[in-house]
């Protein structure tokens, strides 16, 4: 079983072609191997936020279209302004998300450089998860009977998305930017069972959670913060008298 190491407070930026099952790993494989059950004595869940581009051109179109209807495409940039919008919100005081998943192709250097800028001023990890298939059906393959509808078909907008991958990513990006770097070389990281549901093939290792975990107070006491008194020693004695 392959290993997929993280840390907290991290965004995973997905990169890969349209039909490379991104939302099949977001739901399957990552989403549950990040979350716990709530701990009732600190009140704590792991807060994941997912958000997909696709649903975010559905939300704001105020329709379930196909992802590759051109009216899709017609709004992408006000679809990337309000994941921008959302992506600073969620990784920003007091809602800190522990896990934060963009589910889109990250094929725009412009757009990676951006998510980059987000973490580094929030102080977050940003991992690269880059679907790279050897083979071309392997991202074509759901697509197989498309009727063609149009001059762009299903397959040719992964055609050209690989090749992006291939001529553009894979040669340009740094992988020293990103604090994990994992290449996904098969879509093998499901397995379908014979009821139809899916289990996942990767294990995901969370090596700071339990020391994150920990640190957090428990909702039994009230809590005091004190910093730097600066001499107010008979302000602290108040203090500590009043909180007894």
């Amino acid at each position: 079983m392959n290993i997929l190491k993280t840390q907290v407070h991290t965004i995973f930026m997905f990169i890969g072609p349209s039909g490379s099952g991104k939302s099949v790993f977001a739901k399957n494989v990552l989403i549950p191997g990040l979350d716990k059950p709530m701990d009732v004595k600190t009140n704590y869940k792991p807060n994941i936020q997912y958000i997909s581009s696709d649903d975010v051109r559905k939300e704001i179109l105020g329709h379930d279209f196909d992802k590759f209807a051109s009216v899709m495409t017609e709004c992408s940039e006000q679809a990337f302004d309000l994941i921008f919008t959302k992506l600073e919100l969620i990784t920003s005081y007091p809602v800190n998300a522990e896990y934060v998943i963009l589910d889109t192709t990250g094929l725009s250097e412009e757009f990676r450089n951006k998510v980059l800028e987000i973490g580094q001023k929030n102080n977050y990890n940003v991992d690269a998860i880059i679907f790279d298939y050897k083979k071309i059906n392997e991202y074509t393959k759901n697509f197989e009977n498309e009727d063609n509808q149009g001059a762009v078909t299903p397959r040719k907008i992964i055609a050209s998305h690989t090749k992006r991958l291939h001529n553009e990513v894979m040669r340009t990006i740094k992988r020293d930017k990103y604090r994990h770097t994992t290449r996904i070389k098969a879509k093998d990281f499901v397995i379908e069972n014979e009821d139809g549901t899916l289990t996942s093939n990767m294990q995901i290792n969370v090596w700071d959670a339990d020391r994150y975990e920990q640190r957090i107070l428990s909702d039994e006491y009230q809590w005091v913060s004190i910093g730097d008194i600066h001499g107010c020693f008979d302000e602290l004695q108040e203090l500590f008298e009043k909180l007894g």
